[in-house]
């Protein structure tokens, strides 16, 4: 089923649940309202009639009694009366098919079957009853106005869902077509990578997010381009360097050998790659020392300017002045060491103008994921914006239906007026949040509340979550410190795990559940988002922070979004890591409060 139907299915079935409702409260309110009214009538008329006649019964005068029946009876509305002293008749008068049935007292208008209702009232004189009153009024009145009423109020109800049916299709058609661009254009991006563009017209929220689609595609273009250099340039960087380098794994065994080495020692990278650094390369005079600094350093302890004589294939000794440091992978376990040798200065005159450049590619990366996820929400953002709209609709429909009626209650339309005003406010912050999220970050660090950080990401995404059938469960603290980061940046880590997470719920069956909390303990403040979507594989879990990593089907990510979130977390010098529990995953992230 395309979106275009579920639109229309769905507007028409809000639509029909709404004017069912409608109708079916209406004809009851009508129905309520006339038994009222009929009872009060039968009640009063029969209690006054007992009353006229009481002196009559008393004096047993059937003359009378008789005139009176007759006159009652002229009632249109009165379709019989009885006259009883006990069991005797005294006078009668109307329907003969009406008199001679067995009179029995209707409670309700419900309890009516042939058309009459049925009372029965006594005659009263100072604690005596003498006789009784048996009237029968009839309910055709009643019956045909509400007949009218049903058939009125069925042909509004249907010409009204066939013109709402006529604009969720027209409104279907319209964000389908944009829709169809975008999906296009991400197919074609998966394919053959980025850079491609899509038709743009019109000048709404739809169009916008096709621009910022556009904007992404070209950037992540570029972006993608130029990491690819930094990428292949860091690597040439540490082969070609000056410098002697060489790269240690957690279990001691060299791992990484340049091209310097190879000069100064004469051993190619083929021969020495795979040796044991303590086992196979140092000398026995060094083999306890050096073993000491290398289990500290696999420990988290870096080493500088730290003496380490090599020998050549010759034999020759070669004293090499290193610092040692060690690699962490994206769950911030200690996965090798690197030690660098001789011209230090100039290695980190080097390295700093590369951080430069991987902070500024880094940078539009984040900006590119954060166009990216737009692109990914614009399916949702009609159903982000349907809840105002159809209150604002409702109201004004009201408001119209009073005016139409001359039921011009000032104080009734001062509070739909007010409605529409809250609304529209509500629709236009949806759309401003929405544009400022896809702006390119150029804030600072600034002093924020967790908390709020992932409402206002609720904000943006929880409707989607909504539609999706996936229950969020908030358990925020409110007495958490704040944090110093850059909110938008923030807000962009948090969407991406709630993203992740639903992606992963979507594509299994069974409890359908995001948890998010915040909190703050000894180590800072975290936000943690747990989900139910069954975990990571363990092969899967070592590497979801790796840039364009993705678990997910062709077209359904850039795998950018986990590599982007670690490098914010980094960057505000936090942690963020993930781990497998029962029934899915969970991610938490551990910032320093500002207490």
């Amino acid at each position: 089923m395309n979106f275009r139907t579920k639109t229309v299915i769905g507007i028409a079935l809000i639509e029909s649940i709404l004017l069912v409702i409608l109708v079916f409260s209406a004809l009851n309110f009508l129905h309520d309202s006339n038994e009222e009214q009929l009872l009060q009538r039968a009640t009063v008329t029969s209690r006054l009639f007992g009353n006229a006649v009481k002196d009559a019964v008393l004096s047993t005068d059937l003359a009378t009694l008789e005139s009176f029946v007759a006159e009652i009876i002229s009632n249109p509305d009165i379709v019989y009366t009885r006259i009883r002293n006990n069991e005797v008749i005294l006078a009668q008068g109307g329907n003969l098919l009406a008199l001679n049935q067995p009179h029995v007292p209707d409670i309700s208008l419900s309890d009516v079957t042939d058309g009459i209702y049925d009372i029965h009232t006594e005659i009263v004189v100072e604690g005596i009853v003498y006789g009784h009153i048996e009237m029968g009024l009839s309910t055709s009145a009643i019956e045909n106005m509400l007949a009218e009423a049903r058939q009125w109020i069925g042909g509004i109800a249907s010409l009204e869902i066939i013109l709402v049916g006529l604009f969720s299709f027209a409104l279907g058609t319209y964000l389908t077509r944009q829709l169809a661009y975008l999906k296009e254009a991400s197919n074609i991006i998966t394919l053959s990578g980025p850079g491609h563009q899509i038709p743009i017209s019109g000048n709404d929220e739809v169009t916008a997010v096709a621009h910022a689609f556009n904007k992404m595609s070209s950037k992540l273009n570029r972006v993608m381009g130029e990491h690819a250099s930094i990428a292949n340039e860091l690597t040439q960087l540490i082969d070609t360097a000056n410098a002697p380098i060489f790269g240690i794994d957690a279990q001691g065994n060299i791992n990484e050998w340049n091209q310097q080495l190879e000069k100064t020692t004469s051993f190619k990278k083929t021969e020495i790659i795979g040796l044991h650094l303590v086992a196979d390369v140092i000398t026995s005079s060094h083999k306890a020392s050096i073993g000491l600094i290398l289990a500290n350093a696999l420990k988290g302890d870096e080493t500088a300017n730290y003496e380490l004589a090599l020998y050549t294939k010759a034999g020759d000794r070669i004293d090499i002045l290193l610092s040692s440091s060690t690699r962490r992978d994206a769950s911030d376990n200690i996965v090798g060491v690197v030690c660098v040798g001789q011209d230090i200065t100039e290695l980190n005159n080097i390295r700093h103008e590369r951080k430069c450049e991987r902070q500024i590619a880094a940078a539009q990366i984040i900006q590119a994921s954060k166009l990216a996820t737009l692109g990914e929400m614009a399916t949702s953002v009609a159903h982000e914006l349907n809840q105002p709209l159809n209150v604002i609709r409702m109201a004004s429909s009201n408001s119209r239906r009073r005016i139409d009626k001359g039921n011009l209650d000032p104080q009734y339309l001062i509070d739909k007026l007010n409605r529409i005003e809250e609304q529209t406010t509500r629709a236009a912050a949806i759309i401003d949040h929405m544009r400022m999220f896809g702006r390119e970050a150029k804030e600072s660090a600034v002093l924020v509340d967790p908390c709020k950080i992932v409402m206002k990401t609720l904000d943006l995404i929880g409707e989607q979550l909504r539609l999706s059938g996936i229950e969020v469960v908030t358990l925020l603290d409110k007495e958490c410190s704040p944090i110093m980061a850059h909110p938008i940046q923030m807000e962009q880590v948090v969407l991406n795990l709630l993203t992740n997470a639903r992606d992963a719920i979507t594509q299994r069956d069974g409890e359908s559940k995001i948890t998010i909390r915040v909190f703050e303990d000894d180590n800072g403040v975290n936000i943690v988002s747990e989900d139910t979507g069954g975990g990571i594989s363990e092969d899967d879990l070592s590497r979801i922070f790796e840039p364009f990593f993705t678990t997910k089907e062709i077209g359904k990510g850039t795998g950018l979004g986990l590599s982007v979130s670690y490098g914010i977390i980094q960057e505000l010098n936090g942690r963020i890591f993930a781990e497998n529990i029962d029934q899915g995953a969970r991610f938490t992230i551990t910032l320093q409060s500002s207490s």
